[in-house]
C-alpha cells in the first residue's frame, strides 16, 4: 500500500506539468509566489531521488531549502493543492513502536544499547490508555512572525521526530497561529498514515511514522480578534466575556479548536490545555466565579472529546501550581481533578495532565509541599501521581536566560558531565525530575546547531532520582554564587 508520503512525491511531477502547461513557463506557474521564484526550485542534483530515500525527513534544514519541490514544502504549492488533514490520535501500539523502531535503529546504526535509548522514553496513561512518550518534547512558543522562522520551526520538528521525540507542543497564540501552521507543514513531510496496520510490515514503508506514534497538544484561551470579531457578530460571545485578551467561553473554545485543527491540518488533537486560566482571571474573580467558569469550559471540552476533536484535556500554568496555598493565585490540583470528575459523571474523565515550569531555578513542582491530595501535603508531582494526571514541564532554558546565566558553571557538576553543552545540561536536569507523572521536558529550539545537538540527549539516559537531587544542590550552590552579567549566545527556547 502506498503511503501519503509516497503519493505526494508521486505526483510532484503531474503537479508540476500542470502548473507549467496551464502558465507557459515557471514563474507563472507560482502565481501569488512570485518573490519566491528562485526558492520555489529544486537546487541540488539527484533532488528526487534523495527525497524518494527519505532525505526530506533525515536532512530537512538542507533539503527543504534545496529541493522544497521533490519535498513538497507547502509555500511552493498552489493554494489548496496537497491539503491534506489528517486523521488519527496516539496509540498505545504506536507509540510503543515508535520507541521500539527508534531504539532498533539506533542500536542498528550506532552499536547503542537498546534499553539505553528506551529509557528515553515513559509509559503514562492518557483516558486509561497507556501511551509510550519521550521524555523531551519540540515546544514550538518563541520566535518572529515571519517564513524564515515557519521554515525553521518545521524543520525542527520534523529533526526532532526523525530522533526520537514524539511530544509536540503549541498554541493558538504561539506566533500569532503560525507555530501550528508550522507544525502542519511539518506533519505533511512525516506522515504516512494513520497508524502502522495501514502497512504491510514486510513492506518498505514499514518504518514510516504514523498520526498514532505521535503526541500533539495545542491551548485555548488567548484570543485572536479575528475570531473574537466573528464570534460576536455571530451573537455567540459578548464582549464581557473576554478580559484581558482572555477568555474561558465555551463557545471561543470550540471555535479555537476547530481553527488549531485547521491550522495543524488534523481531524484530532491528543490533548487540549486552557492556556493559563488561573493566572489571567483567578484573582479577578475569586475562586468561587473562576470554579464556575472552569466548570463551563471543562463542559465545552467534554463536548469536543464526544466530538473527536480533541482526545484529553488539562491546564497549561505558570504560577498557579507553584506558589504556596496562601497565594490568591494558588489552585488546587485535587479540586480540579474532582470538578473534571463531576463533568464526567462517573464516565472516564477527560483531564488527564497539566503543564508548568521546571527549570534549575525552578525547582517548586518537585520540591514544595503546597498541594493536598486526602489530606496528605505533597508536591505538585506528588498530588498528579496520586491523582493520574501526567505532567508536562516548560521552561528548562528560561527561554535562553538560563543560558547566559550557567554557561560553564554546570561543567563541575559530575552528575552532568556525559553532557556536552549547557543547553543539554539544563535538559537532563528538566527531563529527570522525579515523580511517577513526570512525563516530557519540553523544549523550543529552532536553530540546526541548537536542534541537532538537543536531540543528542535522546542517547543518554535520565538521572536517577538521587543522582538528581545530588546535582540540583551543585546546581543551587551555583546560581547562588552567580553573577548576572554572564553572556552566552542565546538558544530560543521554551
Amino acid at each position: 500500500m502506498l503511503s501519503i508520503k509516497s503519493l505526494l512525491l508521486a505526483l510532484v511531477p503531474f503537479v508540476l506539468s500542470v502548473h507549467v502547461n496551464a502558465g507557459g513557463n515557471r514563474e507563472e506557474a507560482f502565481i501569488g509566489y512570485s518573490e519566491r521564484s528562485l526558492e520555489c526550485q529544486d537546487r541540488l542534483d539527484h533532488c528526487r531521488d534523495r527525497a524518494r530515500h527519505d532525505g526530506c525527513l533525515t536532512d530537512p534544514y538542507n533539503m527543504r531549502t534545496f529541493c522544497p519541490i521533490s519535498c513538497v514544502v507547502s509555500k511552493c504549492m498552489s493554494t489548496g493543492t496537497l491539503k491534506v488533514r489528517h486523521s488519527g490520535f496516539a496509540t498505545e501500539e504506536d507509540t510503543h513502536n515508535f520507541a521500539q523502531r527508534f531504539a532498533e535503529r539506533i542500536n542498528t546504526k550506532r552499536g547503542q544499547d537498546k534499553n539505553t535509548i528506551l529509557s528515553h522514553f515513559r509509559k503514562r496513561n492518557f483516558y486509561d490508555v497507556p501511551l509510550t512518550l519521550s521524555s523531551l518534547g519540540i515546544g514550538t512558543y518563541l520566535g518572529d512572525t515571519d517564513a524564515r522562522t515557519d521554515d525553521a520551526v518545521a524543520a525542527a520538528v520534523i529533526h526532532s521526530v526523525m530522533n526520537g521525540w514524539n511530544v509536540i507542543d503549541t498554541a493558538s497564540n504561539y506566533r500569532w497561529g503560525r507555530a501550528e501552521t508550522s507544525i502542519g507543514a511539518a506533519l505533511a513531510s512525516l506522515l504516512a498514515g494513520t497508524v502502522t496496520g495501514d502497512f504491510l510490515q514486510e513492506s518498505e514503508y514499514s518504518q514510516d511514522i504514523t498520526r498514532s506514534m505521535l503526541f500533539i497538544s495545542t491551548k485555548a484561551g488567548f484570543t485572536d480578534e479575528s475570531l473574537v470579531r466573528k464570534l460576536v457578530q455571530a451573537r455567540k460571545l459578548g464582549p464581557s466575556d473576554v478580559s484581558g485578551g482572555h477568555t474561558l467561553d465555551p463557545e471561543y473554545i470550540i471555535a479555537s479548536v476547530e481553527a488549531s485543527l485547521e491550522r495543524l491540518n488534523l481531524k484530532t488533537v491528543d490533548l487540549l490545555y486552557l492556556h493559563n486560566p488561573a493566572e489571567m482571571q483567578l484573582k479577578r474573580l475569586g475562586w468561587p466565579a473562576f470554579r464556575d467558569k472552569l466548570k463551563k469550559a471543562f463542559i465545552a471540552l467534554e463536548s469536543l472529546r464526544e466530538a473527536g476533536s480533541i482526545r484529553s484535556y488539562g491546564l497549561a500554568t505558570w504560577d498557579c501550581f507553584r506558589v504556596p496555598p496562601t497565594d490568591p493565585g494558588h489552585v488546587s490540583l485535587e479540586e480540579v481533578v474532582a470538578l473534571a470528575k463531576e463533568i464526567s459523571k462517573n464516565k472516564i474523565s477527560g483531564f488527564s495532565a497539566v503543564q508548568l515550569p521546571v527549570s534549575a531555578t525552578m525547582p517548586e513542582a518537585w520540591l514544595q509541599p503546597w498541594q493536598k491530595v486526602r489530606g496528605e501535603t505533597v508536591s505538585l508531582m506528588r498530588a498528579a501521581e496520586l491523582l493520574g494526571v501526567a505532567v508536562f514541564t516548560s521552561g528548562p532554558l528560561g527561554e535562553g536566560e538560563l543560558l547566559k546565566q550557567m554557561t560553564s558553571r554546570l561543567d563541575p557538576v559530575v552528575q552532568l558531565r556525559a553532557e556536552t553543552t549547557t543547553a543539554q545540561k539544563l535538559l537532563q536536569l528538566a527531563r529527570s525530575t522525579p515523580g511517577g507523572a513526570m512525563t516530557s521536558a519540553l523544549v523550543g529550539h529552532k536553530t540546526r546547531e541548537f536542534v541537532e545537538s538537543n536531540t543528542q540527549l535522546t542517547l543518554h539516559e535520565p538521572l536517577t532520582e538521587a543522582d538528581f537531587r545530588q546535582a540540583m544542590q551543585q546546581v543551587k550552590a551555583i546560581l547562588d554564587r552567580a553573577t548576572p552579567d554572564t553572556a552566552d549566545s542565546g538558544n530560543a527556547s521554551q
